[in-house]
């Protein structure tokens, strides 16, 4: 008997000893992950449009691939992809999938049964007879009920849509930033390039004045004006190559790069040059309204509170629990199995019902409001261009005129019917027409610029890369 008491015991410790083994074997092990800000920032400022991994990315994105490496030159969609790779903001939104993601597999896990060894000792039992211990094992087996689990995982695979979503709006987000930094580089450039022109016929038509006015052919009143366009032109060229500078480091910023990293880099700005002269159809808008990432994003939150709301309906009725057990009772083997519940007494889980409800209401308002806002936005930037487009044309046919204007007097002039000065004062009216050209034009970019963004696709380039390409690994 007492051998049979002892391997008993023994049986009972070893089959402790063989689950805690396999629970210590399963486990995952932590890996220390320490931020090094100084390391961090060196490679920051080590970025550059040679990067190898970069070269892979756009090769793959570009259709046809790429034949020579570096680029001699980058363009909307080109730096668009670099950005794409190396903008901050891409890797917080792929941080917040990844971790819905990992949400996922906690939503799917089961509960873990639990085991309970209580040894007692009976003080009382005569010595020399029977064992004065008495081993219990008492298994705790949990059993949800009413599909608790399906609605977990419910939640958690819309919430990981939703993040998705969230990976692709910050991605457009990230494009809309990045066009807009080119286009005002591309304006002040050439801006700069007409400054200067409007310099050099500042500075001779104020040499000529100050020769008139020597001669007394003109009085001051003509020679300070003379002057005062001559320091408006210094003033407009300093400023333009001040936020030349300004521009381009924006630049550098909004692809993800140091702030000098585009210095030496050649720039295609030949894209900005012409303005697209279709209107996105009513399907399209009715396309971007039903599938924009923002909108698909906010629809995957509202199945998300759907399915919350379903779990704590399940809620309402208590999980089981089975509880198998062994007692070896000083010589006596005694088996048993309990069942265990929650009681719904004291409340059936209506307070969090109604938040979940509340949750729901709240973001089907949420959808609602963000279908109406985009709605608005397209309708908007669609207005915007086509009505900057038509005030475009307008300063086209003016500068043409003013073009024409220039060209007769300057072939006056060489008839010898007018004087040098009529000439550097049709080139000034014909650079300042180029000038109001540029700012329309530039005010047609952005308007499209954000016609893009509303309808989330390109009017004139190759398409975004998907968010599976997105999510890559560097």
């Amino acid at each position: 008997m007492k051998k049979k008491q002892i391997y008993i015991a023994r049986s009972g410790m070893i089959l402790l000893a063989v689950l805690a083994g396999l629970f210590f074997t399963g486990c995952i092990h932590y890996n220390a992950k320490p931020m090094d800000a100084a390391g961090n920032l060196e490679a920051l400022s080590g970025r550059s449009l040679t990067d190898d991994g970069l070269h892979g990315f756009v090769n793959a994105n570009i259709p046809g691939g790429i034949t020579r490496w570096p680029l001699e030159s980058w363009d909307l969609d080109r730096l668009s992809l670099a950005a794409l790779y190396f903008n901050p903001k891409l890797e917080v939104a792929k941080a917040a999938y990844a971790e819905a993601r990992a949400a996922q597999t906690t939503a799917g896990e089961r509960p873990n049964p639990s085991i309970g060894v209580t040894p007692v000792y009976n003080a009382s039992t005569p010595s020399g007879s029977i064992s004065s211990w008495i081993l219990g094992i008492n298994f705790d087996i949990p059993m949800e009920t009413m599909g608790k689990r399906k609605f977990r995982q419910s939640e958690a695979q819309h919430l990981s849509k939703a993040a998705l979503m969230q990976l692709a709006t910050a991605a457009w987000e990230v494009r809309s930033n990045l066009r807009q930094a080119m286009v005002d580089l591309w304006a002040i450039r050439k801006q700069t390039v007409l400054f200067d022109r409007k310099l050099v016929s500042a500075e001779a038509l104020a040499r000529i004045s100050e020769a008139q006015f020597s001669a007394g052919d003109i009085g001051r009143n003509e020679l300070m004006t003379a002057r005062l366009l001559l320091q408006q032109a210094r003033l407009d060229c300093g400023k333009a190559r001040g936020d030349a500078a300004g521009a381009l480091l924006r630049l550098s910023v909004a692809v993800g790069l140091s702030p000098h990293a585009l210095d030496n880099v050649g720039i295609d700005f030949s894209g900005f040059e012409i303005i697209p002269s279709i209107i996105p159809s009513a399907d399209a808008r009715r396309t971007a309204l039903l599938n924009r990432a923002d909108i698909l994003g906010s629809l995957a939150t509202y199945e998300a509170k759907e399915s919350a709301l379903r779990l704590e309906i399940a809620k309402q009725y208590p999980d089981v629990s089975v509880g198998p057990g062994y007692e070896f009772d000083q010589g006596d083997n005694k088996w048993q199995i309990g069942f265990q519940l929650t009681l719904p007494i004291f409340n059936r889980n209506r307070g969090r019902i109604a938040e979940a409800e509340a949750k729901r209401k709240s973001a089907a308002a949420e959808f609602m409001s963000l279908q109406a806002s985009v709605l608005g936005e397209i309708e908007t930037a669609a207005a915007a261009f086509q009505n900057d487009r038509q005030q475009l044309m307008t300063a086209d046919e003016m500068l043409e005129q003013t073009r024409r204007q220039a060209d007769v007097i300057r072939k006056q002039y060489t008839a010898g019917a007018v004087s040098r000065q009529a000439v550097l004062s049709s080139q000034l009216e014909e650079i300042i027409a180029a000038l109001a050209r540029l700012g329309l034009k530039v005010t047609a970019q952005i308007s499209m610029g954000k016609l893009e963004y509303a309808l989330q696709t390109p009017l004139d380039t190759v398409k975004m890369p998907t968010v599976s390409v997105l999510m890559e690994e560097k």
